[in-house]
C-alpha cells in the first residue's frame, strides 16, 4: 500500500514535470544525510540538484545557478538559514523563486522570523518525504502559474508601448489607472506622475470639464499640454473590482491637419494665381495671339501690336497668312494643322511688319478651348544674326591649319578647341573640353606651376605671350610648338585663347643644324684646347727652364732630374690625353677590328683600373655578366676606353662611396649586346641632361676633369650604329646603358679634303705613343 501511494506522488510529479523544463533545486543544509535524501527522492523525480553545506554556500551557489526552488535549513553554521534567506529574498521575489524553509525546532517566533526573512513556506523535521513531494509540488506549479502571468503582464505592457497612439485606462472618479508609454513621452512625464491624475489635470493642466472624453468619437483636437492635433475615441470598460471605467485613445494626426491646411492654402493659393495669370497674360510683353481654327486673330495682347506694328483695330482685321512671310507661309499652316492634330507645336518663322520688314520670332502654339488656339511668338530677330555669325566664325575656325584652344582664364579648364588642335594633340573632338591644359605639357608638376605663373605674369603685363612649349600627346609622344597666347572675354568671363603650331620637325633641323655647325667649329675649339692645355705646357716650361739653368750651372742632381722629369712626363701626357679625347670626339680613330668576348673586355678594363681600386676603400664594384654571349666585332681599346670612363665618372659620383654595379646582356630580338654601368651617386640633375654629352662641358672642380669623357662614349657608340640611354634620379644613382650590334657597321669614307690619314687618324704627333721616359 506504501509503495502504491509513493509510485502516484512520483506520477504526479512527473506529470508536472512534463509540462515545463526540469526543475532546478537548491538544497542548502548542513545535514549530509538530509542533503543526500532529499538528492535521491527530487533525481527520481527527474529534477536537477544543487547541493550546499551552509548558508554563505548556499547563497554563493544561487548566485551561480539561479534554481527555480530553494530548501533552506534554518540552523547551520558559518550564517544561518535566516540571515541566507534575507540575502535571497530580494532577488528570489523578483524571479518568483519560493524559498521552502526547514527546520527541526517548533517554534512559532522563529516560524514568523523566516517569514519575515522572506520564506514562502517552511516544513518541520524530521522530513516527511511524501510531505515534501506535495509542497514541492504545489510550490512549483504556483510559481509557473505565476510565471505565466508575469510573462502575459509583460507582454501585454510590451505592445501597448508598442502602440504610437495614446491610450489610457482611467476609472469611475476619471483619475487615470494605467497608460502606456506614449502617454508618458508625449507629457514628458513618469508613469508614476501620471497615474492617480484626472484627465483635465493631464492634458488641461487645470481642473475643468472635459466632454470630449466621454464622445465616442471627437477630433480632430488640440490640448493645451499636447503639442499637434489628436483624434479621440473612448470606450467603456469595467475594471477588476467590477466598477466602470473607460479606455481613452488619442491618435496623433498633426500629419493629416497639417496636409490638409496645406491642401486649402494650395488650392487658395491656385486661386490667386490663376487671377494674376490672367493679368499677366494680358499685359505680358510677350505676344500672344489667339485664332480660329480659320487662322483669324479673334483676340491678341498690347505687346502684338507692338511686335507687327498695327493697331487694334486694323491687326484684329487680319489674318495668320496676312502676316507669315512668304516663304514661310507653308510652315505656318504645318504649324497650325500640327497644334488642330496633336494641341501643340513649335516653329521658328519669319512675320511681316507694317511696311513688310521681316522679322524672325520663336512661335509656340496650344490649343486652348473648342476651336481657339494660343501662339507666344518672341522676337529672335538679334539672336538669329548672332547665330549666322557665330556659324561664320566656327566655319573659319575649325577650317583652321593653326591648333586653337580656348581656356577659362581662373580655372586652366579647356573650353573650346578646334579640329587642327585636336589632331595636332590626338585627341577626339570634344574629348579636350574640361581637361586642365596642364595636361598637354610635357613638364613636371613643379614645371608646369612656374610655366603658369610665367604665362599669367606676361599676359598679365603685356596683353600676349609668344613662345615655344613642350607638348605631350594623348598616346605619349612629346613635340614642341610654336603658341601665341592671349586674353578674351567670353559669355562675361575670361578666357585664354592659345595658337599652336607643330614645330618639331623645324625644330629637328634646327638642331641638326647646329649640331653640324658644332663638329664644322672644332677648329674653333682650337682656344678651348688651348685652355686646357696652358697649365700643363706652363709647367713643362718651368721645369724644363729650370733643368737647363742647373745643366749649365753643373748643379743638376739625379734626384732632382728624376722628380722635375716625373712632372713633365705627368704634364705631357695631360696634354697628349686632352688631344687624343678631341680628337675621338671628332672622329673614333680606326683601330683593329676583331671579335671579342664583352665579358673578357669588362674583366681587363677592371683588371687594368685595379690600381685605382685599391684607393676606392669605400666604393664596391658588382658584375653581374651573362654567360654564353656572343662575340662583339669592334675595335678592343674603344670599348675598353668606354668602360673606363664610365666607371671614372661613377667613382667620381659618390664622392661619400656607394656601389657601381656592371651588366652585361644580349637582346636576341634586336641582335644587340648590353652594356650597363649603374652606380648609387649624386645622380644628374634635370637642367643639365641635355648637356652632358656636349664637349668640355663638366660640373667636376677644375682640374679634376676635361668635360670630354661621356662626348668620347657618345661618339664611339654612334660610330657602331649603337644607342645609348641614361636614366637617372638626383640622390639615387644614375645608370647608363648602351646597346651595340653584333656586328660593327661599316664606317663611311674619310673625306677626300686630307684631313684623315689612311688609318683615319688626325696626323697629330701628339697622337703619337709618348716615349719613355
Amino acid at each position: 500500500m506504501h509503495k502504491t501511494r509513493k509510485a502516484t506522488l512520483l506520477l504526479s510529479m512527473g506529470n508536472l514535470l512534463l509540462t515545463s523544463s526540469p526543475p532546478h533545486i537548491l538544497i542548502v543544509d548542513d545535514d549530509p544525510a538530509v542533503r543526500r535524501l532529499l538528492r535521491l527522492m527530487l533525481t527520481q523525480d527527474g529534477c536537477r540538484v544543487t547541493e550546499a553545506g551552509d548558508g554563505q554556500q548556499g547563497v554563493d551557489a544561487y548566485a551561480a545557478w539561479q534554481p527555480d526552488l530553494v530548501l533552506l535549513d534554518l540552523m547551520m553554521p558559518v550564517m544561518d538559514g535566516l540571515d541566507a534567506c534575507r540575502l535571497l529574498a530580494f532577488d528570489a521575489g523578483l524571479r518568483n523563486v519560493p524559498i521552502l524553509v526547514m527546520t527541526s525546532l517548533d517554534d512559532d517566533a522563529l516560524i514568523d522570523l523566516a517569514f519575515e526573512a522572506g520564506a514562502t513556506d517552511y516544513l518541520t523535521k524530521p522530513l516527511n518525504y511524501t510531505a515534501v513531494r506535495r509542497r514541492l509540488r504545489h510550490l512549483l506549479r504556483s510559481k509557473q502559474v505565476e510565471d505565466a502571468i508575469r510573462r502575459a503582464k509583460c507582454e501585454w505592457e510590451a505592445t501597448l508601448d508598442a502602440v504610437s497612439d495614446l491610450v489610457l485606462l482611467t476609472g469611475a472618479d476619471d483619475r487615470v489607472v494605467r497608460c502606456n508609454r506614449a502617454v508618458t513621452v508625449q507629457l514628458q512625464q513618469g508613469y508614476q506622475e501620471v497615474r492617480g491624475r484626472t484627465l483635465a489635470e493631464l492634458f488641461y493642466g487645470e481642473l475643468q470639464a472635459t466632454p470630449e472624453f466621454y464622445q465616442a468619437q471627437a477630433g480632430p483636437l488640440q490640448f493645451p499640454r499636447l503639442r499637434g492635433w489628436y483624434d479621440l475615441s473612448n470606450y467603456s470598460v469595467t475594471l477588476s473590482d467590477q466598477q466602470a471605467g473607460a479606455v481613452h485613445v488619442l491618435r496623433d494626426v498633426t500629419r493629416q491637419v497639417e496636409l490638409e491646411n496645406a491642401r486649402q492654402a494650395a488650392v487658395e493659393a491656385l486661386r490667386q494665381s490663376e487671377a494674376k495669370l490672367r493679368s499677366y497674360i494680358t499685359h505680358a510683353p510677350l505676344a500672344w495671339f489667339v485664332t480660329d481654327r480659320a487662322g483669324r486673330c479673334v483676340e491678341f495682347n498690347p505687346a502684338a501690336e507692338a511686335l507687327l506694328d498695327y493697331d487694334g483695330e486694323t491687326l484684329g482685321r487680319l489674318g495668320v497668312a496676312d502676316v507669315l512671310a512668304d516663304d514661310d507661309r507653308q510652315a505656318g499652316w504645318q504649324s497650325l494643322s500640327t497644334v488642330v492634330n496633336q494641341g501643340y507645336a513649335e516653329a521658328e518663322l519669319r512675320l511681316k511688319k507694317r511696311g513688310g520688314e521681316l522679322i524672325w520670332v520663336s512661335l509656340r502654339a496650344v490649343r486652348v478651348a473648342g476651336d481657339r488656339f494660343m501662339a507666344f511668338c518672341q522676337d529672335i530677330t538679334q539672336r538669329k544674326q548672332a547665330e549666322e555669325s557665330l556659324a561664320m566664325q566656327a566655319s573659319v575656325l575649325a577650317n583652321m591649319a593653326e591648333g586653337v584652344c580656348v581656356s577659362d582664364a581662373e580655372s586652366d579648364l579647356i573650353l573650346l578647341t578646334n579640329p587642327a588642335f585636336d589632331a595636332m594633340f590626338g585627341y577626339e573632338r570634344g574629348e579636350l573640353v574640361g581637361q586642365p591644359v596642364t595636361a598637354l605639357n610635357a613638364l613636371t608638376v613643379q614645371e608646369n606651376e612656374a610655366l603658369m605663373a610665367t604665362l599669367r605674369e606676361e599676359i598679365g603685363a603685356r596683353g600676349h605671350w609668344a613662345g615655344e612649349l613642350p607638348n605631350r600627346r594623348k598616346d605619349g609622344t612629346t613635340f614642341t610648338s610654336a603658341a601665341h597666347l592671349s586674353l578674351a572675354t567670353l559669355q562675361g568671363r575670361s578666357v585664354r585663347v592659345s595658337v599652336q603650331t607643330d614645330i618639331t620637325e623645324q625644330k629637328q633641323s634646327r638642331d641638326w643644324v647646329l649640331h653640324v655647325q658644332k663638329l664644322a667649329d672644332l677648329g674653333t675649339l682650337a682656344a678651348g684646347v688651348a685652355h686646357e692645355m696652358n697649365s700643363p705646357l706652363q709647367v713643362i716650361t718651368g721645369v724644363s727652364q729650370s733643368l737647363l739653368r742647373r745643366l749649365e750651372s753643373g748643379a743638376l742632381a739625379p734626384d732632382y732630374l728624376r722628380r722635375n722629369l716625373d712632372v713633365v712626363h705627368r704634364n705631357g701626357w695631360r696634354c697628349a690625353e686632352i688631344v687624343r679625347s678631341l680628337h675621338t670626339y671628332a672622329r673614333v680613330s680606326g683601330g683593329a677590328i676583331a671579335l671579342a668576348d664583352l665579358n673578357e673586355l669588362v674583366q681587363d678594363t677592371l683588371l687594368l683600373i685595379e690600381h685605382q681600386l685599391r684607393s676606392w676603400s669605400n666604393i664596391i664594384v658588382h658584375t653581374q655578366l651573362s654567360a654564353n654571349l656572343p662575340p662583339l666585332e669592334c675595335d678592343r681599346n674603344q670599348i675598353v676606353q668606354i668602360l673606363i670612363n664610365l666607371l671614372t665618372n661613377a667613382r667620381d659620383a659618390m664622392p661619400d662611396g656607394g656601389d657601381i654595379t656592371v651588366t652585361t646582356g644580349f637582346d636576341p630580338d634586336a641582335r644587340q649586346l648590353v652594356l650597363q654601368v649603374a652606380d648609387t651617386g649624386v645622380g644628374i640633375p634635370d637642367s643639365i641632361r641635355t648637356k652632358i654629352f656636349d664637349p668640355f662641358f663638366t660640373t667636376k672642380p677644375v682640374g679634376k676633369g676635361t668635360g670630354l669623357g661621356l662626348s668620347i662614349v657618345a661618339g664611339i657608340v654612334r660610330a657602331y650604329n649603337g644607342a645609348i640611354n641614361m636614366e637617372s634620379q638626383p640622390g639615387a644613382g644614375t645608370t647608363f646603358k648602351l646597346l651595340f650590334p653584333i656586328h660593327r657597321p661599316r664606317l663611311p669614307e674619310p673625306p677626300a679634303s686630307g684631313r684623315f690619314n689612311d688609318a683615319g687618324e688626325v696626323p697629330s704627333a701628339l697622337t703619337a705613343p709618348a716615349p719613355a721616359l
